[in-house]
């Protein structure tokens, strides 16, 4: 085929589908749209999932007369004039393409007045049809209607989602805008039923449980962090308690733009590793404040994708603001029992697994002096005293955890997690020489491992030897053990270093690599469940998880604590 112009029609198609993908790429334009007007009102009624009408009305200062001659003209924008003016984007919008693109696909009719007219404009545009246009009454601000969208494109109807699905995307992106933007009323309508308000009230905590709704089952921790006024980092971050099961709760705005970056999002599960269980998400609505000038915007024509000047340097910022945030304001999780239906009918009897409080104990397991104690767990410690409870011991339950008391609560420690917290910020601080010491073997073990495992180890192979390993290569996947670490040498060597490598494998996206084989080793080196303790031993425990710095999990994100408070268990027990 001879190569030939395309017609305007044919161009025009092309063009609308790369800004108007589906009924929520519409929403999200003409919210743009409005949010530049200076609305602080934004009212959106939707039919059909979006295909049989969209409406969005707003209190913005509108269109003058003057201009609305150009308004379905493509490239056609008040954003900007020159190229340089592209260094330095403040708008939501700048391409000029939302308006021209609709009327390629949909039937568009606009209702405008600005301050400076006495009458509104009303104009209509659809594909393949004259433009209309003619002078109206009407208040201050834009109404813009997109009817029948995509009629003249059976194709992209056929590859959109169910009506629910659309609908719901378009619900995303009215939540979304509504986040970046909380000074803004944000309404929702579809088939006449009222979906959604954001109550701009320019409170942020008031639009995400708008948004979230019961879902927020714990306060947000408030972030605030700038770097020598290059980057400012504000928000929200959920406490380690509230997590998801994916990361559809976590919202990055860059100067209030909604964006997606692989990036930015891994720097915010990374500040919150060792606060959440492994595979959970957290919830996050960040906002960076950087200069225009230090952003490129123009990358994608939904303008969902900015790059950055100097990515690292937001990416440590970003991270380094909620890790802050989370080790200062982080609240202990708390446990919400089930209701009981009906009280329980038991009978007392002897608990092997329940140590009584007043038997001496006979020996110590984390060598702390004994002038530290008093029935209270002992006040000399760093770091996280602010944030650490008021408890003392009562006794340890199957083998496993402990049990303290607060003032209002009852506690839960997992002994294991609390140990493997305390060894692994012991490790990462070089404060211990039994982190580092080896222990020789009588004879050197063969030990023969998997590719996968023989990677690992080759790979890192002076590292491991810097924590108190002695390997040599005897063959293609086979290695000499001659010392394990000091605090291993209980276990056979061979079995301790394929449970090493497996820990770490299975690790391997978390953290550094000196954080993967700290972490790896406080979990081999912690007591195990099923351990029994004297009550000086728990104190003794509890006081070293106390003196750490980011006590609420171990390293790979199980909890250490977990709280029951007193009004609790006088609802189970039916008192109130």
């Amino acid at each position: 085929m001879a190569i030939q112009l395309l017609q305007n029609d044919v161009a025009s198609m092309i063009a609308a589908g790369e800004v108007v993908e589906r009924p929520a790429s519409v929403v999200k334009e003409l919210i743009e749209n409005s949010l530049d007007a200076g609305a602080n009102s934004l009212n959106i009624e939707i039919n059909q999932s979006g295909l049989g009408s969209i409406l969005v009305s707003d209190n913005g200062h509108g269109i003058p007369f003057t201009d609305t001659k150009l308004l379905f003209n493509r490239h056609a924008t008040s954003k900007l004039v020159y190229a340089e003016d592209l260094q330095v984007i403040t708008s939501m919008g700048f391409r000029g393409e939302a308006l021209y693109s609709l009327g390629s696909v949909a039937n568009v009719s606009v209702l405008t007045r600005n301050q400076v007219d006495n009458q509104g404009s009303y104009l209509e545009i659809a594909p393949n049809a004259d433009r209309k246009q003619e002078l109206r009454g009407a208040s201050v601000g834009t109404t813009i209607i997109v009817r029948n969208l995509f009629e003249t494109m059976p194709a992209r109807r056929k590859f959109l989602k169910s009506p629910k699905a659309e609908l719901s995307r378009i619900q995303t992106i009215i939540h979304t805008y509504a986040l970046s933007h909380p000074n803004v009323r944000m309404t929702l309508k579809s088939e006449e039923r009222n979906l959604f308000a954001s109550p701009g009230t320019g409170i942020l905590q008031d639009v995400a449980s708008a948004v979230y709704g019961g879902t927020l089952t714990s306060p947000l921790i408030n972030l605030n962090a700038q770097d020598n006024d290059e980057v400012h980092i504000t928000g929200l971050i959920g406490p380690p308690g509230l997590h998801r099961g994916n990361r559809s709760h976590v919202s990055v705005f860059v100067n209030k733009r909604p964006i997606y970056s692989r990036s930015l999002l891994f720097a915010i599960t990374e500040a919150f590793q060792g606060f959440l269980p492994v595979g959970r998400y957290p919830l996050a609505i960040l906002f960076i404040d950087i200069k225009p000038s230090e952003i490129d915007v123009n990358v994608h024509p939904t303008k969902s994708e900015i790059r950055f000047r100097d990515e690292s340097l937001v990416f440590r910022n970003l991270q380094r603001a909620v890790r802050e945030a989370l080790i200062t304001e982080a609240p202990i999780p708390q446990f919400d029992m089930p209701p009981i239906q009906k009280p329980y009918s038991v009978g007392l009897q002897h608990n092997p697994h329940i140590i009584n409080p007043r038997k001496p104990p006979d020996f110590t397991l984390f060598n702390i002096p004994s002038t530290v104690f008093d029935n209270k767990i002992a006040e000399q410690s760093h770091g996280s005293l602010d944030q650490f409870p008021d408890i003392s011991v009562i006794g340890q339950i199957l083998e496993t955890y402990l049990i303290a008391e607060g003032i209002e609560e009852i506690y839960f420690v997992d002994q294991h997690a609390a140990h493997e917290c305390v060894l692994f910020e012991k490790i990462m601080q070089s404060s211990d020489r039994r982190f580092t010491q080896s222990q020789g073997t009588l004879e050197p073990s063969v030990v023969n491992l998997s590719p996968t495992q023989s990677e690992m180890l080759e790979s890192r192979l002076a590292t491991f030897n810097q924590y108190g390993w002695v390997i040599e290569d005897f063959g293609k996947h086979s290695y000499l053990v001659r010392a394990v670490p000091a605090l291993l040498k209980a276990k056979n060597p061979s079995v301790a270093l394929i449970e090493f490598l497996d820990s770490l494998l299975a690790d391997e996206k978390r953290g550094t690599w000196e954080e993967q084989i700290a972490a790896t080793y406080a979990c081999h080196s912690a007591i195990r469940a099923g351990t029994s303790l004297e009550i000086r031993e728990m104190e003794e425990l509890l006081i070293l998880l106390k003196s750490t710095i980011q006590f609420h999990t171990c390293p790979h994100g199980r909890p250490t604590l977990i709280k029951i408070p007193k009004e609790q268990l006088d609802r189970n027990f039916l008192r109130r």
